[in-house]
């Protein structure tokens, strides 16, 4: 079974959303129309979001002279590596910020494990490698990819949905106003089968002329 891949439509407001970003516009070359997989594109698809339009704004101002890091970014295709890589450019604008040159984006130059930042202090350099630990990546894909997978299917009608999930099993002290617990999620790649299932089986539901009200399937928890 394949990976998930969730994909975003360019339209007009896309094109005229990424206008207001002339440096991102200069780092990514946005295609005419169709679908991309690319997270900068789910970003210019939402700037009615102030939270979404301030962020988009950051990575503007930040993004030339970042290096590799701004070029990171703008190729993510999953919104946790976009969450990584937004960690390490605000990491290394508030650095630039306070040491100016002294501090630059390192280059991989191919290297399987290289640091993100080198900071050049005199005599000596830093070399800063940045992390962002995710707990309970099962459960994290699946909070996170159940409203996208349902919001960018590439169905021909607008659907009104509710998406309600529980554990397969009630058990002993069982509160039905917790409907499951991180913990109970296998690891990333099995849920990653899950939702890339959960997906096709949306898609042919979605995609019917007249669909039945609900779909239910059983989720990856236990």
């Amino acid at each position: 079974m394949g990976a998930l891949s969730i994909s975003y439509p360019v339209d007009e407001n896309t094109k005229k959303a990424l206008a207001r970003y002339p440096a991102i516009g200069k780092a990514f070359n946005l295609p005419n129309s169709g679908r991309s997989k690319f997270e900068i594109v789910r970003l210019l698809s939402n700037t009615h979001y102030k939270h979404i339009s301030r962020f988009l704004e950051f990575i503007d101002n930040s993004i030339e002279g970042s290096g590799a890091i701004g070029r990171k970014l703008i190729k993510t295709k999953h919104p946790f590596e976009l969450e990584q890589a937004a960690a390490e450019l605000e990491i290394y604008v508030h650095l630039y910020e306070h040491f100016g040159t002294a501090v630059k984006a390192a280059e991989s130059a191919g290297a399987p494990v290289s640091p993100d930042i080198e900071v050049q202090f005199d005599q000596w350099e830093l070399k800063i490698e940045i992390y962002t630990p995710v707990d309970f990546m099962g459960f994290q894909l699946f909070k996170r990819y159940i409203p996208m997978v349902l919001k960018y299917l590439d169905v021909s009608c607008g659907y009104d949905l509710k998406v309600k999930t529980q554990p397969r099993q009630e058990t002993t002290g069982y509160d039905p106003a917790i409907p499951y617990h991180p913990y109970t999620f296998p690891g990333e790649n099995e849920t990653h089968d899950w939702l890339t299932e959960f997906s096709e089986q949306a898609r042919q539901w979605l995609g019917k002329e007249s669909p039945t009200k609900t779909l239910c399937m059983p989720t990856p928890s236990q």
